[in-house]
Order: C-alpha cells, then sequence, then structure tokens
C-alpha cells in the first residue's frame, strides 16, 4: 500500500498540473 500510495502521490502531481492548466499543455511552447 505505501509503494501505492507513493506512486499515486508522484502521479497526482502530474495530473492535476495537466488538469489544472489543460491550456498549457494544447498552447504552444
Amino acid at each position: 500500500m505505501l509503494t501505492d500510495l507513493a506512486y499515486l502521490e508522484r502521479e497526482d502531481g502530474a495530473f492535476v498540473l495537466r488538469e489544472r492548466a489543460p491550456d498549457v499543455a494544447l498552447a504552444p511552447p
């Protein structure tokens, strides 16, 4: 369970950034 939690926390950070700023991911550099 600890490994799952750690993985979820790491993924959560990336997911939050993508979900919170979807325009940034779609917007050109």
